[in-house]
């Protein structure tokens, strides 16, 4: 806990090479973390810094979420979209985003919905997401 607290903190700090290497660690101690999984996996995916972004781990962190939960947590599915998108694969990054979509609803998470609906436009433009 003290490892995702801190990988958190530095994440804000936009110091996000250190927030993966605390959440790497938090895996390395607990490697069915799922927080640890789905924060790794979306700066992997997602991180607005180039040298962090690493698409292959982002979509190996990713399944592995989803492996674990099923495909009924719509963070996690949106992460595993990230994940395709930064890969080149928009077919399957607006496929998962889709069905984020529709778990969030289902949960009744409708602030989300939007979000995660304007990402599966940005994959149909062929474009990944980043995060601010």
């Amino acid at each position: 806990a003290v490892l995702i607290a801190a990988g958190k903190a530095l994440e804000e700090e936009d110091r996000y090479a250190e927030a993966v290497e605390h959440y790497e660690r938090a895996l390395q101690k607990q490697p069915g973390h799922l927080e640890a999984m789905g924060r790794l996996a979306r700066l992997r995916a997602a991180c607005p810094a180039d040298g962090v972004r690493d698409g292959q781990q982002a979509l190996k962190w990713a399944k592995r979420a989803i492996e674990l939960t099923g495909q009924a947590d719509f963070g996690m599915l949106d992460v595993l979209s990230m994940a395709h998108a930064e890969q080149g694969d928009f077919g399957s990054a607006e496929r998962f985003a889709l069905e984020a979509v529709e778990q969030a609803k289902k949960a009744e998470q409708f602030d989300v919905v939007t979000q995660i609906a304007n990402r599966a436009k940005l994959y149909q433009s062929e474009t990944p997401f980043r995060l601010d």
